[in-house]
């Protein structure tokens, strides 16, 4: 998957999470859930943008950091949901399923890269 395609699941992502707000009950608790959930995804959607900016891969994956955080807030607001009963669970899974897709992407490339990064100093320190 290409940056930009990552870019459009984490847009259509916003979109899950606009629907899943607005189904939200209209009190303190619903209310400040919905804050923080839409809040988390548009930090997650600028901080991707942020980190697709990068002029190196290294500082990429650096960057990949806030918006891991930022799905794995997600991730725990839709688990209090859930647990709670505030919404169906059939409007929640969907959005669970994509924010641990989302943070399974960004811990492989994360992953990935301090993998590779590694093995290159290895080889440096070899080489010289």
């Amino acid at each position: 998957m290409t940056k930009e395609q990552f870019y459009s699941n984490i847009k259509k992502f916003n979109l899950d999470i606009f629907e899943l707000t607005r189904e939200l009950p209209d009190n303190n608790p619903g209310k400040f859930i919905a804050e923080r959930l839409l809040s988390e995804a548009e930090r997650l959607a600028s901080g991707y943008r942020h980190a697709q900016k990068s002029n190196t891969k290294l500082n990429f994956v650096a960057r990949l950091e806030k918006p891991q955080k930022n799905a794995e807030d997600i991730l725990y607001w839709v688990e209090i949901l859930m647990d709670s009963g505030m919404a169906p669970l059939a409007l929640l899974e969907p959005v669970a399923r994509e924010a641990k897709n989302i943070l399974g992407a960004i811990d492989e490339t994360r992953n990935f890269s301090q993998k590779n990064n590694e093995e290159l100093l290895n080889k440096i320190i070899l080489d010289v």
